[in-house]
């Protein structure tokens, strides 16, 4: 009997702390409508729209194996993967720390009116199923303000076992964006490769890919002399893979000594023409950096780390890396038996 009266009081005092914790702790009072922040299914998801208040907006837009962004004056580009999964991320795992108590209220309403994201997240059909706003860090810097539309309640979020806020994970600028790949070809749709290299000519040739794994090169200058041996068909494969993904560090757009570089000798150029007739040229004009002197009145040769790489003429301006795409810049003779 004494046991069984011991097992009652254990009992009742357990039942007594749960409900002080269930009571005390926000997290359990929640409001499920307005804080229900996270897709817990990102497949759900088709087109997630970001704006601030300062009228910038994104839309990346599922498509067949890729998501496309488009900028606010209409733009469409391929968006950067790497961006993307971290958004979904984000937007799959935002978790509630606490709803904002009334004290802090008009404090957390004012950061989300100034600084706030607004998010919509669409449908495989087009239909708007969540729209929210994203603020920016609380007091502790641990959390997210964020709160839901229409709702007057706002929440502190954050990611579990990741410490931060989320306010820049919703992207807005353009170079953050844009996939940044200069080349991504297929080896076997690759008709033709050309690199002229205005300064050593003897080097520059044309790559014709007859049929899938054979090859011919020929001297791109007329006043080169033509190798007659035969052509290395693995070596040549091997150059085409090179061309499979090639990525830049950044992209140049808003470089405002843009047009002044363009008009600059470049050390490369590279044109592809696919077999189905799509063409690429990219021009790489390298980034001479300023060396310190050696001697006196004497300078040091500068070191080639970096190319502005010009896609099509002006359309697009990268900065990319010797040490990546140096790999491409192959000489007419390295294609033949020695």
């Amino acid at each position: 009997m004494k046991n069984t009266y011991l097992y009652l009081a254990i009992l009742i005092v357990l039942a007594t702390i749960t409900y002080f914790v269930v009571t005390r702790d926000p997290s359990n009072t929640l409001n499920i409508e307005e804080s229900d922040f996270a897709v817990e299914s990102v497949d759900k998801i088709h087109k997630i729209f970001i704006a601030d208040r300062n009228n910038r907006t994104a839309t990346v837009t599922r498509k067949d194996g890729y998501w496309e962004y488009t900028n606010q004056v209409g733009q469409t580009f391929k968006a950067r993967p790497a961006a993307i999964e971290i958004l979904l991320k984000t937007i799959q795992n935002v978790d509630v720390r606490y709803m904002v108590q009334d004290a802090a209220v008009t404090m957390a309403v004012d950061d989300l009116a100034t600084n706030g994201k607004k998010v919509e997240l669409y449908d495989k059909r087009g239909k708007r199923f969540k729209t929210y706003y994203v603020g920016g860090p609380s007091n502790d810097m641990q959390g997210t303000f964020m709160i839901m539309e229409g709702s007057e309640n706002p929440y502190v979020t954050h990611l579990q076992n990741w410490e931060g806020f989320l306010t820049d994970r919703f992207l807005l600028a353009e170079k953050d964006w844009r996939d940044k790949t200069v080349f991504s070809y297929s080896s076997k749709n690759v008709k033709t490769i050309q690199i002229d290299y205005p300064k050593q000519q003897s080097n520059s040739f044309v790559l014709t890919q007859v049929k899938n794994g054979k090859f011919e090169i020929e001297p791109l200058y007329p006043t080169t002399n033509k190798i007659n041996k035969p052509v290395l068909n693995q070596q040549a494969l091997a150059y085409l893979y090179k061309f499979e993904k090639l990525v830049a560090e950044a992209i140049e757009n808003e470089n405002p000594h843009r047009n002044e570089i363009s008009e600059k000798l470049p050390f490369a150029t590279v044109q592809i023409t696919t077999k189905d007739g799509e063409q690429k040229t990219v021009k790489f004009i390298p980034v001479i950096e300023q060396v310190e002197e050696v001697e006196e009145n004497v300078k040091s040769r500068p070191k080639i780390q970096r190319y502005f790489a010009f896609v099509n003429g002006n359309e697009d301006v990268f900065l990319v890396q010797q040490l990546l795409f140096g790999e491409i810049f192959w000489g007419y003779e390295f294609f033949f038996e020695k």
